[in-house]
């Protein structure tokens, strides 16, 4: 992934946002957000601090500003691709909102250096886990599978009792 994003990631970064809001990805940030707002109107979600990881143009971050959403929040947006994080800053810019967005360019298949254990409140993550690589023979080689170490890291990161949305 990480030399898809040297050779491609400026160019994927301008026509990802390009088509997102009429996609998959536009209706799926909608969902999300509708459902964070009903999690924490529920008293389901108690705290601010919330990890977006996987985060892409700040998707969650972007669908709450685009809905007039205040609710005082602090997120922490990682993304393996900078362009990605830029592009969603400069959204949040032309959107002339206050949010100051928490930008980390890293992987979250390994958060040590980036984040301590039991960090944040809650944790999206949409529609990124599939960039993690798949082990065919994860039976056999369990600790091997990138996904099982991102699902552990999003577990470590997270509050006991926090709160995580994962969307496919």
């Amino acid at each position: 992934m990480k030399a898809f994003v040297e050779q491609y990631g400026e160019e994927f970064a301008r026509l990802y946002v390009k088509v997102w809001e009429r996609g998959y990805g536009g209706n799926n940030g909608r969902f999300v957000a509708g459902l964070w707002k009903m999690l924490e109107e529920g008293g389901v979600i108690g705290g601010t601090r919330i990890g977006d990881l996987g985060c892409g143009h700040l998707a969650l971050e972007n669908t709450f500003a685009a809905m007039g959403d205040t609710q005082p929040r602090t997120i922490f947006n990682l993304d393996m691709n900078g362009y990605m994080l830029e592009a969603g800053k400069a959204i949040l810019k032309e959107r002339n909102t206050t949010a100051q967005p928490i930008l980390h360019n890293g992987s979250f298949a390994d958060m040590q250096g980036l984040f301590p254990d039991g960090n944040f409140d809650a944790v999206n993550s949409s529609m990124a886990l599939y960039c993690t690589q798949f082990n065919e023979q994860r039976k056999k080689d369990l600790h091997k599978d990138e996904r099982v170490h991102t699902l552990l890291e999003f577990n470590r990161v997270l509050k006991e009792g926090g709160i995580m949305v994962l969307t496919p």
